[in-house]
């Protein structure tokens, strides 16, 4: 039987896509300490991943175009709050009420 076993990491500051074999190596050995039958190294991925300077996902209308919305910069939970985000989106989208007020997470506050 094969397990495949996935890591990341992520490192703040960097500008380009240049894999930084110090923490490819770290992962491959923390692995390899942990699944003893891990034999082949298959590839290595690294890509640039924006963020907001306050940590705070944008959310809601875009300040410019009323038929733009945005729902990004959740850091690296995005897939947890994927689901409250959409939802928000949804119901400001469709001129609802939202559950709660989206100001805070407004573009404007740049």
């Amino acid at each position: 039987m094969e397990i495949a076993v996935n890591g990341g990491a992520v490192e703040f500051g960097s500008k380009t896509k240049e894999i930084n074999r110090r923490v490819t190596n770290f992962l491959e050995r923390t692995a390899k300490s942990l699944f003893l039958d891990t034999k082949k190294h298959y590839s290595e991925w690294v890509d640039l991943r924006p963020s907001t300077p306050d940590s705070i996902p944008v959310i809601g209308q875009s300040p410019k175009n009323p038929y733009i919305y945005y729902c990004f910069g959740h850091q690296h939970v995005g897939w947890t709050l994927g689901g409250i985000s959409g939802k928000l989106i949804a119901q400001e989208v469709s001129e609802n009420k939202t559950d709660i007020n989206l100001k805070s997470f407004s573009a404007e506050r740049f």
